[in-house]
């Protein structure tokens, strides 16, 4: 079955890293392992996507995401993308597992040179945005009180966007910020529902953290 890439369609990427200008990754520290979904609900035709997958954090701040998704245009076929982050270089390896390319972004040398005044040609700033500490997206309205969430403390708030889009977003400073744990987007013909769950505050085994190693 053939489909249209659309609003519906369109997922993440959720690869968030907390990063300080100060004292560098957010995420030193916050080793956790944990399952994701990201369930996108279609109003007028009840039609569901969805995204599932796996991450984990060790206490040096690196990141690795295992994401499963149907295809785009083939939404009966699941494609697998590892995601691996080095958050104290900034770097980051992308890895189509059915394929085995991997595309690497070095994000850190990238900021250092337009810090230095010596940007990359080709490269611009809306796709590689300068790393911030800001703790609340532009606009959000804090939550008054604190839940826990899959048994950790998390701090929320909401945004409303001029479209009537609402995102409500619930984080964790047990996790570093680097995730939501539960995020509940409300759009125009669109319901997003994204999750961690079996969260484990424990350091992941380091060799998750290799290029070569096996999804788990």
């Amino acid at each position: 079955m053939e489909q249209t890439t659309d609003e519906f369609h369109t997922f993440g990427p959720r690869v968030g890293v907390g990063w300080d200008w100060s004292r560098g990754p957010a995420a030193q520290g916050k080793p956790f392992r944990a399952e994701f979904e990201e369930v996108h609900t279609r109003k007028s035709t009840n039609e569901v996507l969805r995204w599932k997958g796996s991450v984990a954090q060790d206490s040096a701040g690196r990141l690795r995401e295992d994401i499963f998704f149907p295809d785009p245009q083939h939404v009966s076929a699941t494609r697998h993308v590892t995601v691996i982050v080095d958050a104290v270089t900034l770097t980051y390896h992308f890895i189509d597992q059915e394929t085995k390319d991997v595309r690497t972004i070095e994000l850190g040398r990238i900021v250092q040179e337009r810090v230095a005044g010596k940007p990359q040609p080709g490269l611009s700033t809306l796709e590689y945005p300068l790393p911030t500490s800001q703790p609340l997206p532009i606009g959000a309205e804090a939550m008054p009180s604190e839940r826990f969430i899959e048994g950790v403390p998390c701090r929320g708030s909401v945004v409303c966007e001029p479209s009537g889009t609402m995102i409500e977003s619930w984080s964790s400073g047990s996790l570093g910020f680097t995730f939501p744990v539960l995020e509940i987007t409300r759009a125009k013909d669109l319901n997003i529902l994204y999750r961690l769950f079996n969260i484990q505050l424990d350091e992941p085994d380091s060799s998750l953290f290799v290029l070569s190693s096996p999804a788990r």
